[in-house]
């Protein structure tokens, strides 16, 4: 029953650090999207780079994949306290039930911080592209990079 409660909160805790990132990039890209919008209407210029506007939504996942690291390593030195022994863990028939046990949802949340910044990306480029009109974009060039691949790959 302690292990299934263990496992459901650190569940909890990896699903809840996933939802934070989210909260965070959006508010982090769309704000600061939102208020220059805003504050364009009423003085002719150019938008902030799209690089510059992304660069902010992005830290938290970065963030998250390096918790994930540090949980991998709490999962493995948990076996070497209380009552969990590593001796024992080492001594099952199936030599990759420690690996598994203590990189699963770790690897998960990983997996989570790399995919979700990706479709969150192309949502944040469809936002900038479809919502900023013309005359307040820059140059491709001042764009940035990311903005230069992605208007390759889907121009």
């Amino acid at each position: 029953r302690r292990r299934g409660r263990l496992l459901r909160l650190r569940t909890a805790l990896v699903l809840s650090g996933l939802a934070a990132g989210l909260v965070w990039n959006a508010a982090a890209f769309l704000v600061p999207f939102l208020q220059e919008y805003e504050r364009l209407t009423w003085v002719r210029a150019a938008f902030e780079p799209f690089d510059r506007h992304l660069r902010r939504a992005l830290i938290p996942f970065a963030l998250l994949a390096g918790w994930m690291v540090a949980l991998a390593l709490v999962h493995l030195l948990s076996h070497y306290q209380e009552s969990r022994s590593i001796y024992l863990m080492r001594r099952l028939p199936d030599r990759w039930d420690l690996p598994r046990r203590c990189l699963a949802l770790p690897l998960l949340g990983l997996a989570g911080s790399a995919l979700l910044p990706l479709v969150l990306l192309l949502a944040y480029f469809a936002v900038y592209r479809l919502c900023t009109p013309p005359d307040f974009l820059d140059s491709l060039e001042l764009q940035g990079r990311t903005y230069q691949l992605l208007c390759c790959v889907f121009s």
